[in-house]
């Protein structure tokens, strides 16, 4: 077999959980949090049949689409206030408070893995850790976030091409 196409053959290495980046239309540049959780779609599932379906089983058809709350954690830092700017701007009820989020996994080089993008988001809760005089923890805050998904489709995109045309038709600053 020829080098060039053992090569091809290899499986990638997956993308590690630990390099991610975050860019949003209410934040200035790519965004430095810890630790995100709960990026997920899921549909409702509804249940049908019919009074003369010869089958002896509930058929299971996808209802609506929902999208959980995510939960963005990063340092607290006397400079980064755009947090706690977008959610005074919640608050407020300003104009324009609602905003894209794009979250991208790279892999062991750089490059984007994977994305989602979740569209008309808004933080829901903004939280400090608890302050203890006795511990060396760092002090971390903690922004949840709702959002309405993807116009387009799912909040899952591939990587490359796919990621920069999101950041291309959504405004999001920082790509």
């Amino acid at each position: 077999m020829k080098e060039d196409t053992m090569a091809d053959a290899r499986v990638a290495d997956p993308a590690t959980a630990f390099r991610f980046q975050v860019n949003s239309t209410k934040l200035r540049g790519p965004a430095g949090f810890s630790k995100i959780s709960g990026i997920k779609e899921e549909n409702e599932v509804m249940e049908y049949r019919e009074g003369s379906d010869k089958q002896l089983a509930v058929r299971k058809i996808p209802g609506l689409r929902t999208y959980p709350e995510v939960t963005f954690e990063k340092g607290l830092t006397r400079q980064g206030l755009d947090l706690v700017n977008w959610r005074k701007d919640v608050l407020r009820g300003a104009e324009g408070f609602r905003a894209s989020v794009l979250v991208t996994v790279q892999d062991c080089t750089g490059n984007a893995a994977r994305s989602a993008q979740m569209e008309r988001g808004w933080p829901s809760s903004l939280e400090m850790s608890d302050l203890d005089g006795s511990s060396s923890e760092v002090a971390v805050e903690t922004m949840t976030i709702v959002h309405e998904g993807n116009v387009k489709g799912s909040i899952f995109l591939t990587g490359g091409a796919a990621v920069a045309a999101a950041f291309a038709g959504s405004g999001i600053a920082g790509m």
